[in-house]
């Protein structure tokens, strides 16, 4: 990210008053934002006698992939069950058997289209809903948002003395029953007895002919109890007991595995382990390679040779084709990496996920053969290959938008490859819009303070007004805070 590297002073300043919530100073900020825009580099600039890239060998013009999906290709969220009667503890212990569900029913390989837990997690935010106890319209929504075919809603009422759980598949968008009421009653025990059974029903109803279903669920009701009370994504962690009590609970249950990965052990020295139990236990869930891949790329490796195998197998499923890009990114293979990101785009076409997937991937391929140059130290040949990929990574961050048009990093991603397209006027709205929508402001902001520069043909007033409302808006941790101070 190139800055406007403000002195040392003036940074420490903007910080305190970032924090502070206070406004700064815009006319000043305009003033060093002018002052600075036609000298600075370009990001990530190399040294001018850096030797020039050769481009690489194959040219993008194929046309991308189409937006309708692979003939009965299916992927379903399982909403966790909406309570109707039921008590604090009989509503944890159907969120808990709601993800279970989900992982169970919605992981298979068979089901080609079934999004991450990061994504669910992303549309969910985008709801406006603090957890996943969506009733049918809303659920439709979400299932909109990540371009599923099916949502199962479900309701609990009861008590941990005497519960019943009850789920319904539902085709998206139309909101049309397709399967169900499937109902489990009785003890806690009681139903973790029956929710196998359960979940191949819904497995059948889905159009799987052998439910990859394990015979018991494998945990007890206190355990369902905890996985249904851990927060659901990364965005907020669980104490330090129910951190605790996952990792452990993940060396017998592949689901605590899971929910352990999800919530805060990014580089932690306990992901190979958690790791380990998760693709040990369950090895032919999809969801599970995926969500490694997204936390932490490099614990792939000791199943890089499994995920292959596996892709091999099933080569149209979204999940283990968004694993095989991380794999391809952490192994530093873009061959590899751009024909999985195109695959994820195949497999899930109504994902607005799959679609940025392969945008960053085209971003990489452009940004090694530009290497931060300027234009005048860029060949003419290596223009012809970077105008084709600056064009279509802009048609497939696009595509995202328009699958979901309140995503707001999407049109952040847009802001971007716009900008380096040449786009100016298709930047300014991205860039508008992702300020509206995307709750990662620091992220937006940073980019806007680069793409109104004078270079990139931006207006010095426009510059100064974001960099007046990065200065004045204010910031969930104090890191967002003092990365927006350090771009300023």
């Amino acid at each position: 990210m190139m800055r406007l590297r403000f002195g040392f002073p003036a940074v420490l300043l903007l910080g305190a008053s970032l924090l502070a919530g206070c406004r700064s100073n815009v006319e000043a900020l305009r003033q060093a934002a002018v002052a600075r825009a036609a000298t600075a580099p370009v990001p990530g600039e190399a040294a001018p006698d850096a030797p020039p890239p050769s481009p690489p060998p194959q040219a993008l013009e194929a046309p991308l992939p189409p937006l309708t999906s692979l003939p009965g290709s299916v992927g379903i969220v399982v909403c966790e069950p909406v309570p109707k009667a039921a008590d604090a503890a009989a509503v944890d212990f159907g969120a808990g058997c709601g993800r279970w569900l989900f992982f169970t029913v919605g992981g298979p390989p068979e089901l080609g289209q079934t999004p991450l837990w990061s994504e669910v997690e992303r549309a969910r935010m985008e709801l406006g809903k603090s957890d996943l106890r969506l009733a049918l319209p809303d659920a439709v929504r979400l299932g909109g948002a990540l371009g599923v075919t099916h949502v199962a809603v479900g309701t609990i009422a009861g008590s941990a003395a005497h519960c019943t759980l009850s789920y319904q598949i539902w085709a998206v968008p139309h909101g049309r029953a397709v399967g169900g009421p499937f109902v489990v009653a009785g003890t806690q025990a009681q139903v973790l007895a029956r929710l196998p059974a359960l979940a191949r029903q819904m497995a059948h109803h889905l159009g799987v002919a052998a439910p990859r279903v394990p015979a018991a669920v494998g945990a007890r009701p206190a355990d369902v109890v905890l996985a249904g009370q851990v927060p659901w994504g990364p965005e907020e962690t669980p104490n330090s007991a129910q951190a605790a009590a996952l990792q452990s609970l993940s060396a017998r249950w592949p689901l605590a595995a899971l929910l352990a990965l999800n919530t805060g052990l990014r580089g932690d020295q306990k992901l190979p382990f958690v790791a380990n139990a998760l693709l040990t236990q369950a090895p032919d869930n999809p969801l599970g390679y995926a969500q490694l891949g997204y936390v932490q790329p490099a614990a792939l490796r000791p199943y890089s040779a499994v995920l292959a195998a596996y892709r091999r197998r099933f080569p149209n499923n979204y999940a283990l084709a968004h694993a095989d890009v991380w794999w391809g990114r952490e192994s530093k293979n873009p061959q590899a990496e751009h024909t999985a990101a195109l695959q994820t785009a195949r497999d899930a076409p109504r994902n607005p996920d799959a679609w940025l997937t392969l945008g960053y991937t085209l971003s990489d391929e452009a940004a090694r053969v530009r290497k931060g140059r300027t234009v005048g130290m860029i060949s003419a040949q290596e223009w012809q290959y970077l105008d084709t990929v600056y064009a279509r990574w802009l048609a497939a961050v696009s595509r995202a938008a328009r699958l979901d048009p309140r995503y707001g990093r999407a049109w952040a991603r847009i802001a971007e490859a716009a900008t380096f397209d040449g786009q100016s006027a298709i930047a300014d709205r991205a860039f508008w819009n992702a300020l509206r929508w995307d709750p990662d402001h620091a992220d937006v902001y940073g980019w806007g303070l680069e793409m109104y520069q004078e270079k990139w043909g931006g207006d010095p007033m426009t510059l100064a007004k974001v960099a007046g409302l990065a200065a004045a808006d204010h910031y969930p941790t104090v890191g967002e805070a003092v990365s927006v101070a350090d771009d300023l």
